[in-house]
């Protein structure tokens, strides 16, 4: 049968993102960043996503300028009472800095969109307000950030990138092994060709700006690759490098565990019941991956992603719960912090996420609260004398997911614009 957990106002969590009252936490004002990044502690699960996309999995925040259809927005956040909210959305070049246009000149109505479609939990557990609208249409294609804030744009929520495309170039990419020698094997190198038409270019080299994304993850992203080979007079360019700038530690299938029910246990999940604070989740146990062979999971692998679904009887999305999902990682300890990331926390690597080792267990513990669904996740270090990604292994076999970014800046303009986008899966 299943159980509900009565969280109490005053009682501790023991986790920073639930709060104990549902008063709007304005006190301090927080610097905008043209990133990924929430601004209060009581933010939950957020989505930003074709409307139209597949339900399993994350879909890449990208729609093109021409489509009919925007990108739908669907955010939680940990209160018992409705905040007015508003959204307004930046323009950004090709670095993430705030472009030099007027609101006009890249929307057709004034910036200031109130939000007034929500729903209120129905479980009894960590109580939340969930909150969706679609994005309106812009008039240029580029780089954009959506900021939700509450009555004032002092008083930020949250900030999230999406693209808006234009494409008029043809990208052909092409995943091989990597040009060194003792990397073959655990990473891939990005080739690619592109034909444009129509675009005013006199100097690729110039005037195109290349970046690559793996998993949609920025912070490693590769970019400022210069054409190879160049046939100006039939618009053709080649990427074709040979000093493994263009190479990404190939990373492990990833991690999964899956919390789509709350009556009976999902898929490497130990136990899940009541506990201190409300509902919690035990991981089964994990142990680093570094030596192992490479072996593909058999559940899904979504490349770091997650999708919500609550698999209860009688049970709709405003039903679902927030549980403590525990994690515990057996291995040596590292010099450096260990923190869980996927795509549901935007990789961040956060006091949120960390994990702390425990000399007796010999093991990394830690928690982190998520909504009912199937999730991905990983293990990432910043230990200086191992890659980040040491306690998951690197395999050439790993299939990934890719994005090649091309952006125009023509003579005389001052912004970016998104001319052209490749999103392909390599498989082995």
């Amino acid at each position: 049968m299943r159980f509900q957990a009565i969280i109490l106002l005053g009682l501790t969590l023991g986790y920073s993102c639930v709060p104990v009252s549902s008063s709007t936490d304005t006190s301090s004002k927080k610097q905008l960043l043209f990133q990924d990044q929430n601004y209060v502690d009581y933010t939950g699960i957020v989505q930003l996503g074709s409307i139209s996309g597949n339900t399993k999995g994350t879909p890449n925040p990208v729609t093109t300028l021409k489509g009919s259809k925007g990108l739908a927005v669907r955010f939680d956040l940990l209160q018992e009472e409705y905040q007015y909210l508003n959204a307004k959305i930046y323009h950004c070049n090709k670095d993430w800095s705030k472009s030099a246009l007027s609101d006009l000149e890249f929307l057709n109505e004034f910036n200031e969109f109130p939000i007034n479609t929500y729903e209120f939990s129905q479980n009894m557990g960590i109580p939340y307000v969930q909150y969706h609208f679609t994005l309106p249409k812009t008039k240029l294609s580029g780089n954009y950030v959506l900021v939700i804030y509450d009555e004032r744009p002092a008083n930020l929520i949250l900030s999230r990138r999406f693209l808006v495309v234009d494409d008029r170039t043809a990208i052909v990419p092409e995943v091989k092994m990597s040009n060194g020698i003792a990397q073959r094997q655990t990473n891939h190198q990005i080739e690619f060709t592109i034909t444009y038409q129509g675009l005013n270019i006199l100097s690729p080299s110039r005037d195109l700006h290349v970046v690559i994304l793996q998993n949609h993850f920025w912070d490693n992203a590769i970019e400022g690759l210069e054409p190879t080979y160049m046939r100006i007079d039939q618009n053709y360019l080649e990427y074709r490098h040979f000093n493994m700038e263009n190479n990404f530690l190939a990373l492990n299938e990833f991690r999964f565990f899956d919390i789509r029910s709350l009556n009976f246990r999902g898929q490497r999940i130990d136990r899940v019941g009541p506990g201190p604070g409300g509902i919690q989740a035990f991981v089964t146990p994990d142990k680093s991956k570094a030596i192992l062979a490479y072996s593909e999971e058999f559940e899904e692998d979504l490349n770091g992603g997650f999708y919500l679904q609550n698999r209860d009887p009688q049970s709709s999305d405003i039903q679902s719960e927030y549980v403590k999902v525990n994690f515990n990682l057996k291995t040596e300890q590292l010099k450096g912090d260990v923190h869980v990331v996927g795509r549901y926390n935007n990789w961040e690597r956060t006091d949120n996420n960390k994990l702390y080792y425990n000399l007796e267990l010999e093991a990394y513990k830690g928690s982190i609260l998520l909504k009912q669904g199937f999730y991905n996740y990983a293990y990432l270090n910043n230990d200086p004398e191992f890659n980040p990604w040491y306690l998951e292994g690197n395999h050439f076999q790993t299939a990934n997911e890719y994005e090649i970014l091309l952006y125009y800046r023509e003579p005389g303009r001052v912004y970016d614009e998104l001319v052209g986008y490749k999103f392909f899966l390599n498989r082995n």
